[in-house]
């Protein structure tokens, strides 16, 4: 919920990418999980030819990823949640969809 409404407190990337004024999140699909779910979720998202690591090493400064962020190229916003969420599940992880920010 911070990372739609604003915060000063910097501790995750997402944090510091947030604070360019260029970026805005629109949409978000979430899970709370016991284990550690964020790596498998990465490589399923990935694993579709359309994605790509957006910035090494962003997301994945505790892990041997690549990166967490990632481009989808040549969707619209309700297509690459549609995408995501489909991850969500292959991984056997329940998603959640926070509500979508209006233009």
């Amino acid at each position: 919920m911070r990372h739609f409404h604003g915060g000063n407190k910097k501790h995750w990337h997402i944090d510091h990418l947030l604070c360019n004024p260029h970026a805005r999140p629109v949409a978000a699909i979430f899970s709370e999980t016991r284990g550690a779910s964020e790596c498998s979720l990465a490589r399923k998202i990935l694993s579709d030819g359309r994605a790509r690591v957006a910035l090494r090493g962003f997301g994945a400064s505790d892990c041997t990823c690549e990166g967490h962020l990632v481009f989808v190229g040549g969707l619209g916003v309700s297509e690459v949640e549609n995408l995501v969420w489909e991850k969500f599940l292959e991984v056997g992880i329940k998603p959640q969809r926070w509500p979508r920010v209006k233009d």
